[in-house]
């Protein structure tokens, strides 16, 4: 029963890691169907955060506008916060995704959110060196004065 258990785990993590790494995808995209046999198969933490890394934080992070779409369409929590209060916005503009950083912000995200070091999405794309991203966020009102604890 414990082997049974055991392996019954490794395979649901491998099948997590694949599921993630699909997420994580810039070229892939999956239909509504297919997420929402996902929001019914895994932890809820996956698609609204709760301290965890969720799907959409991944998707937001290589620019895939369309799956961002899929997983908001399917209850994702545009707003979700990671471990270090990490936003998908965050994720977006660190990384310089102009797309998915206006796309996100025109579903709610909420442009002036601080993580857990008091840093905002501006503050993540001028660390980052995305100086047209960062005039992009502050046409949508970022905070441009701003402090974080770093």
């Amino acid at each position: 029963s414990d082997v049974i258990q055991e392996e019954f785990a490794q395979g649901f993590q491998m099948e997590l890691e694949t599921i993630k790494s699909f997420f994580e995808s810039k070229s892939e995209s999956l239909d509504n169907e297919k997420v929402s046999y996902f929001f019914q198969k895994l932890p809820s933490h996956y698609f609204k955060g709760a301290g965890y890394e969720s799907f959409l934080h991944l998707t937001s992070k290589v620019g895939n506008q369309e799956l961002c779409l899929n997983l908001i369409k399917n209850g994702a929590e545009i707003n979700a916060k990671n471990s270090d209060e990490i936003t998908p916005l965050m994720r977006a503009a660190s990384n310089g995704c102009e797309k998915v950083c206006l796309f996100l912000i025109e579903k709610g995200a909420e442009v002036n959110s601080k993580d857990s070091n008091g840093k905002t999405p501006l503050m993540w794309a001028a660390d980052e060196g995305h100086d047209k991203l960062c005039l992009v966020l502050i046409d949508e009102r970022a905070e441009v004065n701003a402090k974080s604890s770093d």
